[in-house]
């Protein structure tokens, strides 16, 4: 399908300029900002015939990136079936993902192997105009268990000889791993795990800003929900020591994801973490459950346990931990402008092109580049979702 959208900001690194972009295909051929568009009009009839997509007020971005998501609209990654997986890719699309990585959560072993060939098959049957599934974010069994979070404590296992050949066996599904480096075992198994092309990140950890640097020097690359399930600065006697939320604030080789849905990070801790980081190293994650998109109060099953929704925060039922998130992409991105005050332009590069650099995809994805893939997504004023394109395939929501 050949189509040129018109009359939309693009969003770029630098800002929103007027401009056009022209699909061919499954990729953007090209790209076109500010007043180079009439000239190019001007110029002669290379369009002609070309159906055009009248963008007029809105906001033309690439299509967002959500590497921490766990489902949406009562489906669940750890559902295992291929049923729900499209029910989550599906949902999470409706809201502006063009591209994502089922995320897992801690559950029996063989819950978590028909989870991983669940996600290699999906990703390997996709189709253009589905939201594409990059592979498995792995938030694995192997973390701390003072920093559970919501896990189910009872289902953590030991990083041992059984847990590498697990990890081996679904390297080709597993792009990206979340582990606690302090935990015995892990900081030994990260170049490993590096060479089978697994992205290493750092999460619900108790290790102290030694250790992750350490972590880092080896190809740790990603830091998991900043903020949320892990260590901080702590006294031992008279002296302070930083934590992993320090390490992770101020080592520039880390990318850095934070839950962006105004309940687990307040705005001005979403403000320092941006400040620290840059806008290079800050993404945004929905690290969204299954309570996603369904609306009200209620109850659900996550991470193993059962979890109530209350104000479209989800959490344990004794309110002791927050639950995953009940909010997709655009919400957060929403959040990042309205409530910590981000220029729209660095709240989409946060969604789109960032996620794509920690993920190893940048050179085809997340930005609106000539051979990209046309992954691209318009949003009104508001910033809410009106038209998605993955890879080419897509237009308007209903009811725009």
């Amino acid at each position: 399908m050949e189509f040129i959208i018109e009359g939309a900001l693009l969003a770029f690194r630098d800002g929103l300029f007027p401009g056009l972009v022209h699909v061919d295909g499954q990729r953007i051929v090209e790209v076109i900002r500010g007043e180079q568009v009439s000239d190019a009009r001007r110029s002669g009839t290379r369009w002609s015939g070309v159906q055009v997509v009248d963008a007029k007020g809105l906001i033309l971005s690439s299509g967002f990136i959500d590497l921490h998501c766990h489902g949406g609209a009562n489906a669940d990654t750890n559902d295992g079936s291929q049923e729900a997986l499209a029910i989550v890719g599906e949902f999470h699309r409706s809201h502006g993902t063009t591209a994502f990585t089922p995320s897992l959560s801690v559950d029996p072993v063989p819950v978590l192997e028909q989870a991983l060939d669940t996600v290699w098959n999906a990703k390997t049957t996709w189709q253009a105009g589905q939201a594409e599934i990059l592979g498995a974010h792995f938030e694995s069994p192997w973390i701390n268990p003072r920093y559970k979070g919501c896990q189910a404590a009872e289902r953590l296992l030991p990083f041992d000889a059984n847990a590498l050949a697990l990890i081996r066996s679904h390297a080709d599904t597993i792009v990206r791993i979340t582990v606690a480096p302090e935990l015995p075992g892990v900081m030994e198994a990260i170049p490993l795990l590096r060479s089978w092309d697994i992205v290493v990140s750092g999460g619900h950890s108790d290790a102290d800003a030694a250790t992750v640097r350490s972590a880092t020097d080896r190809g740790m690359t990603l830091v998991t929900h900043l903020y949320n399930a892990m260590s901080s600065v702590h006294k031992t006697g008279p002296f302070r020591v930083p934590g992993f939320l320090e390490a992770a604030l101020t080592d520039d080789r880390l990318f850095t994801e934070v839950i962006c849905d105004g309940r687990h990070v307040p705005p001005e801790l979403i403000t320092i973490a941006h400040r620290c980081k840059g806008a290079d190293r800050f993404l945004v994650c929905s690290d969204a459950s299954r309570a996603a998109g369904m609306g009200g109060e209620g109850t659900y099953y996550v991470c193993g346990q059962e979890v109530i929704v209350e104000r479209g925060v989800a959490m344990l039922k004794d309110r002791s931990s927050l639950a995953s998130s009940a909010t997709a992409l655009d919400g957060m991105v929403r959040v990042l402008v309205n409530e910590a005050h981000f220029p729209v332009h660095e709240a989409l590069h946060a969604a789109s092109a960032v996620p794509a650099a920690a993920i190893g995809v940048a050179h085809r994805k997340g930005s609106l580049v000539p051979g990209y893939d046309a992954d691209l997504v318009l949003l009104d004023q508001t910033l809410k979702v009106v038209a998605v394109w993955c890879r080419g395939e897509g237009g308007f929501l209903p009811g725009h």
